[in-house]
């Protein structure tokens, strides 16, 4: 398995639009939660957490979180939108080197994150801080190739030639390596937007222009005329399904 070096600044300066414009997951993931039998007593570390998005719907369940982030702009917001959850813990810490404790940890999630570790540094962190018979929990949102979401990748591309088109962040080969047993649900959860949540989700992509210069204003500028395109009743939808992997790292 090659490893992967991992960018923890690509998302600085957005994660306020992250925090508008990115969307939550299917509600099919609470039976999950109830299968996996997640409880008060049950410790589970959200790595790459973000802005809490995903660690909001583990709180749900009254679990003790421990929401572990990188990111300086992102952190900043994580620790605005948790500050309520008494459950909830935050650490500034990497996925390859969490700075928790030696089998302390329940359950592992990733939402819409793993594709930015080193799986091969993730795996041995997973093992290091998992109780035994602990389990991994990967999610991702994945729009379905639509000819909305085909502008969005013409408007992206115009605009960043590093942009060849979206990925997934879906690589199975690294997900089976830390997920030897793995097993895959796919729920359908489409997504709408209104113009605001719409412009935001699209300028929270690390690959879309940072928000000064004329670059920024033309970006704007086209996904309104995305927008005004494939509106209808002032909501933009966009197909999307959840993808869930879970097992154990130990088999």
């Amino acid at each position: 398995m090659k490893d992967k070096i991992k960018e923890t600044e690509s998302f600085s300066g957005k994660a306020e639009y992250y925090q508008i414009g990115r969307a939550d997951y299917s509600i099919a993931i609470y039976n999950i939660f109830r299968e996996m039998n997640i409880k008060g007593n049950t410790t589970i570390a959200d790595i790459g957490a973000g802005t809490g998005i995903f660690s909001k719907m583990l709180l749900a369940t009254d679990a003790i979180v421990y929401s572990i982030e990188p990111n300086n702009d992102m952190f900043a917001v994580l620790q605005e939108n948790l500050k309520k959850y008494s459950r909830s813990f935050l650490v500034h810490a990497t996925a390859e080197n969490t700075m928790l404790p030696n089998q302390s940890i329940d359950i592992i999630t990733a939402a819409q994150s793993f594709h930015w570790f080193s799986p091969v540094k993730f795996k041995s962190e997973c093992m290091r801080i998992l109780k035994k018979n602990g389990k991994i929990l990967l999610l991702w949102n994945v729009h379905r190739d639509t000819p909305l979401l085909k502008e969005i990748e013409m408007c992206m591309g115009t605009f960043n030639t590093d942009f060849h088109g979206f990925n997934t962040g879906i690589n199975f080969e690294a997900i089976q390596y830390c997920i030897p047993d793995v097993q895959q649900l796919i729920y359908p959860h489409d997504l709408e937007y209104t113009r605001e949540t719409f412009k935001y989700r699209w300028l929270s992509s690390s690959f879309a222009p940072n928000n000064t210069g004329k670059k920024y204003e033309l970006f704007l500028q086209q996904l309104d005329k995305i927008y005004n395109k494939y509106a209808l009743d002032d909501m933009v939808k966009i197909r999307n399904d959840t993808y869930i992997y879970v097992g154990s790292p130990f088999t």
